[in-house]
């Protein structure tokens, strides 16, 4: 009986921990002849008879290995005493995790019912409610997975990776043709600017034309009267105004004033005469040289209007040209930008529908997953181990024990035992009759002396 106390302390304690996790619903998707949704989705609760499956599929890799990847379980060492853990790498604690927590969780279903219990044991009981409850939580995230829409995503993604390179090459092209040939997002609306700005510039040139005929006409009359001399040119305000010719006619008027007023009271042959006639003719000699140099001016004023208006009038016919070259080349390009135009929306509209498509199958394979499950129950840390029993259920096994082994040895020495001790038992064993028998004195006397010492 001590000996199995004893043996009972130096087995190592094993304590167990229970998390429940409940089977909700499946997603059921049908088929219809509606081309617009040509499937569609509904959860059935859980029928009785796919537990099983579901209970299998709780022990795969897949649910052992998200439950050790959890930082929580893997930083902690699988066994005692291991003091160089911490020195290890990442995968190869994973590893040691995976490969000591796979026989050590059991999931047994609760009869009639879609409840499942996951149970853990392990040295420690804080530990083996940890390891049960994130092996329930990995079952929930593994199988609340929509696999059929993670499949579409994956699908999509290369699709949406495909369009997307298409798309922005595309889009590379369209910006390389418009930068080279300087076109802008509408060409047509382009042109008409171009046209509004030719209208203007015709416009403009029509004025320009208009002063270049007059100044032409100007210039050519007024180069007309200087040469012949004519009389009308003093009445030009150009002659009259001058401010020169002003001064000299007055110097003049004054000269001719100062020589009548000289010959009322003197005779022409009085010397001073001589001197204010001079003096007249050399004013009207300054004042013609001046009036010359007027007229000349005003030829080249003239001259530098009309080269003005002459100029004004080849840059309006340039600027039209070279708008008229623009138009020109821009309707060339057009077509062919056009088609650029309708690559590049193609490409955009196959982006957005490839984009459409894998966020929505993003956006389904979070909001529907194929099974609805649930942790009903989180581990309890359990004080007591659940081997080996307490110390006193021990007492009560090794009392029962020692009897039951007591009485065994009993009945088996006595099966055991092949000595003849009477004379009934030696007749059956030899099978002839017993004539007489002799008493054992050595026996007689050993149970006399056991009387005696009772007595």
């Amino acid at each position: 009986m001590l000996s199995l106390v004893w043996l009972s302390k130096q087995v190592e304690p094993t304590y167990k921990a229970h998390a429940s996790v409940e089977f909700l619903a499946r997603l059921e998707s049908t088929m219809s002849n509606n081309v617009d949704n040509p499937s569609s989705s509904r959860y059935r609760p859980m029928p009785l008879t796919d537990v099983n499956s579901q209970i299998e599929l709780m022990k795969s890799r897949e649910v052992l290995m998200g439950a050790v990847e959890n930082p929580e379980v893997y930083l902690l060492p699988p066994y005692q005493n291991m003091p160089d853990w911490e020195n290890k790498e990442t995968s190869e604690k994973i590893l040691a995790w995976r490969n000591y927590l796979k026989d050590r969780f059991e999931i047994e279903g609760v009869p009639t019912t879609t409840v499942a219990h996951v149970t853990v044991s392990d040295w420690g009981p804080k530990r083996a409610a940890l390891l049960a409850d994130h092996l329930a939580e990995s079952f929930i995230r593994h199988r609340t997975r929509n696999f059929l829409a993670e499949s579409n995503i994956e699908i999509y993604a290369e699709a949406l990776v495909s369009a997307t390179e298409k798309y922005e090459a595309a889009s590379r092209t369209l910006d390389v043709y418009r930068t080279e040939n300087q076109i802008q997002a509408d060409p047509s609306a382009q042109v008409d600017r171009l046209m509004e700005n030719r209208s203007s510039l015709f416009s403009s040139k029509t004025r320009a034309d208009a002063e270049y005929i007059s100044a032409k006409t100007r210039r050519d009359k007024i180069a007309h009267l200087v040469e012949t001399k004519d009389p009308m040119l003093i009445t030009m305000s150009e002659i009259v105004d001058n401010t020169t010719l002003k001064n000299r006619s007055a110097e003049i008027s004054a000269a001719k004033k100062s020589l009548e007023e000289f010959l009322q009271h003197n005779l022409e042959t009085h010397p001073q005469f001589d001197r204010l006639l001079q003096e007249i003719l050399s004013k009207e000699e300054q004042y013609q040289v001046s009036l010359d140099a007027t007229y000349r001016a005003l030829v080249f004023a003239e001259e530098t209007t009309f080269a003005q208006k002459e100029a004004e009038v080849g840059i309006y016919e340039g600027q039209i040209q070279k708008l008229n070259l623009e138009i020109t080349r821009i309707s060339a390009l057009a077509t062919q930008l056009d088609r650029i135009n309708v690559e590049f929306e193609s490409a955009r509209e196959a982006f957005r529908l490839a984009k459409k498509r894998h966020d929505d199958a993003v956006t389904i394979s979070v909001t529907t997953p194929e099974f609805k499950a649930k942790v009903t129950g989180h581990a309890i840390v359990m004080n007591e181990p659940s081997f080996p029993p307490p110390i006193w259920i021990v007492w009560i096994l090794a009392v029962f024990g020692g009897f039951f082994f007591g009485l065994t040895s009993i009945f088996i020495a006595g099966y055991l035992d092949r000595s003849l001790d009477t004379p009934g038992s030696a007749e059956r064993e030899l099978g002839i009759p017993v004539l007489a028998t002799i008493q054992d004195e050595r026996i007689k006397k050993s149970k006399k002396g056991r009387i005696g010492k009772r007595r």
